[in-house]
Order: structure tokens, then C-alpha cells, then sequence
């Protein structure tokens, strides 16, 4: 998504860095809270929310690291109206690396079996998306991201 939006050296290589490296918060959070089949519970929720900021803190003594991964570790589970987690003020302005990393991670989950759900098919994955546009993700780069799916799907099939 970044590429086609003209995103190109150092910048594109520090943005795909930092979305392979966005959960690794979740490194710091237990396997059976991970793992659960069912709903998680109020404090396995809290712990679930709190792999952001850990692995934020975790990427900060992480040499090598591009700052950016420690922005998008920190951010990713936000939304573009400053809903989700971690709580932020009002006037908190997202990282567009974060936002493109929030709406891959909304497709994926989506899209992946999960222990409590099938995957959805990619129509019904877009429809959600579009829905969701403007409050819970970017609506110019959620479409921008669906259009960049379906290209390299056409590609793919052709």
C-alpha cells in the first residue's frame, strides 16, 4: 500500500519493518490468553490491550530498530476517530504508517481462521472495511488498501 502511494527508499523499507514488527507486543502476553478459544475475560482483555505499549517499550532498547516501529507497535490497535487502545486524547494524530498497519491487521483478522470464527470471504471482508471507513479506519487508505487486494488478485488470476 505504501508503494502505491509513491512511497519509495528508506521510508518504504522502515514502514515494512515496522508493520512485520507492529504485535510484537504480544510477545509479553501469555499463550493461553493468546490462544483462547473463547471471549477473553475483563482481565485477560486488559493484558491483551496492553501489548501495544509493551511492545512499544520493548522496541525502544531494541537497537536497529526504526523509530517508526516503535510509533506503529504503540498505535496500531488505535482507530482514525482516537477510539481503541491505548486511550489517547481527542487531538492525537495517528501516524499513516499506523493507519495502513490498523487496516491490514482489520483485513487479516478477518480474513484468517480464527479458533472462534471462519474466515470471511474478500467481499464480505470489504463491505466490513467500507462500513467501518471513517471511524474505525482511514477511508482513503482503506480503499486505497482494497484496491491494492484486488489488483494483486487480478494479477494473480491473470
Amino acid at each position: 500500500q505504501a508503494k502505491m502511494l509513491g512511497i519509495d527508499g528508506q521510508l518504504l523499507y522502515d514502514i515494512g519493518i515496522s508493520a512485520m514488527l507492529h504485535d510484537i507486543g504480544k510477545l509479553f502476553v501469555p499463550a493461553e490468553v493468546l490462544q483462547k478459544d473463547g471471549a477473553l475475560d475483563d482481565d485477560e482483555w486488559a493484558l491483551m490491550q496492553l501489548h501495544p505499549q509493551l511492545g512499544a517499550e520493548y522496541l525502544v532498547n531494541t537497537p536497529g530498530i526504526p523509530r517508526l516501529a516503535i510509533t506503529t507497535a504503540y498505535e496500531h490497535h488505535m482507530r482514525y476517530n482516537n477510539s481503541g487502545y491505548p486511550k489517547v486524547g481527542k487531538n492525537w494524530s495517528q501516524h499513516i504508517c499506523s493507519q495502513m498497519t490498523t487496516i491490514s491487521d482489520f483485513f487479516d483478522a478477518l480474513r484468517t481462521h480464527r479458533s472462534y470464527r471462519a474466515a470471511m470471504d474478500f467481499d464480505k471482508v470489504a463491505n466490513i472495511m467500507l462500513e467501518e471507513a471513517g471511524t474505525a479506519l482511514h477511508p482513503q487508505l482503506t480503499r486505497n488498501f482494497l484496491t491494492c487486494i484486488r489488483q494483486l488478485d487480478q494479477q494473480q488470476l491473470g
